[in-house]
């Protein structure tokens, strides 16, 4: 996955000035509630970059999460006193996406293993704010957009999953050439790992032809063994069941170890949780390990994941069992 905000630029954000000082013709003419209300937005911003300035460099977690909330406060002010300015809301969702959601950073961030969704929800509220007020912002570059969608991807109700798309699909339109570039991401393999993510939220969202004809592109572009599983998965949840299993024998010998290996280190995340299962049940049916298989489906069914793909989970035990049985009554 694209690395997102590193927790080092918010340390930076003490040294951006928060507004250019009015010149004088403008004092003489700003009315007394417009010069206090940028007052109020001065010494809003300065406080929320120290205590931002503040949070980076203290190791005490809970002195260091006051901080920050201390900080994301003091946007708000700012915001609420100047309405019309981007600077408090890009900053407050640089700062919420580095010590609450970005979990690989050196200064042990303020996260779990997952982002708590009321966090998610705030980074993307602000990341909306400041790009609706300023939408040809240079630092909204691809990984800010990325990182936004993968917010939504994991929140994965449908308008999430549906803001998801719009995200990647942007991504992929700029590196088609039809809006500015961010060089460091127009190559191949990140190209098919977007286009990757992108058809996984059409299968979430249901519509099963946008997401096989997405997965084909994608690997295209750049094969890779867990697109290459999400296909198969999606082939089979359009009942194509022959075509999945030819997906998965055009990776070799030794796929589904490898790609339950891919899973078992964390290398891909599964939204809901238990969608997981539906991945490994088809490649245990595909190798044959029946029960194997059997346990997998049972385990999607039991999680609710996707109410959609529920019978066609339901559909493969009831196959499974039947083959079993023959096979038992065969000895």
């Amino acid at each position: 996955m694209i690395r997102a905000l590193a927790i080092a630029a918010v340390v930076a954000l003490a040294a951006t000035p928060a507004a250019a000082a009015p010149s004088i013709w403008q004092q003489a003419t700003t009315t007394a509630d417009a010069a206090q209300a940028q007052r109020a937005y001065d010494e809003a911003m300065l406080e929320g970059d120290d205590r931002v300035a503040q949070a980076a460099n203290t190791v005490v977690f809970e002195q260091r999460k006051r901080l920050v909330r201390a900080a994301l406060d003091a946007y708000d002010r700012a915001a609420l006193a100047r309405p019309d300015l981007a600077e408090p809301r890009w900053r407050a969702a640089t700062v919420v996406n580095a010590f609450f959601i970005e979990c690989t950073q050196d200064r042990a961030p303020l996260c779990g293993r997952e982002p708590r969704p009321s966090d998610a929800e705030r980074a993307i509220a602000y990341w909306d704010a400041a790009e609706r007020l300023a939408p040809r912002d240079p630092r909204f570059t691809d990984r800010v957009m990325f990182a936004r969608a993968i917010l939504h991807t994991k929140l994965a109700t449908p308008a999430h999953l549906r803001a998801a798309a719009v995200d990647y699909q942007r991504l992929l339109d700029r590196m088609r050439g039809t809006a500015s570039v961010d060089p460091l991401s127009s190559n191949l393999g990140e190209r098919s790992l977007i286009m990757g993510n992108l058809a996984e939220t059409f299968m979430m969202l249901g519509d099963l032809d946008r997401a096989i004809e997405t997965y084909r592109e994608a690997q295209r572009l750049s094969p890779e063994l867990t697109r290459a599983f999400g296909l198969a998965v999606a082939l089979d949840r359009d009942e194509q069941e022959e075509a999945a299993y030819e997906v998965l024998r055009g990776q070799g010998p030794g796929a589904v170890a490898q790609f339950i290996d891919q899973v078992e280190r964390g290398g891909v995340f599964f939204v809901p949780d238990g969608e997981v299962a539906y991945y490994l049940g088809l490649g245990a049916a595909f190798e044959g390990d029946e029960v194997t298989a059997i346990e997998h489906f049972q385990a999607f069914i039991a999680s609710g994941a996707h109410p959609g793909y529920q019978p066609r989970a339901r559909a493969h035990l009831a196959a499974l069992r039947a083959r079993l049985a023959r096979r038992v009554h065969a000895r």
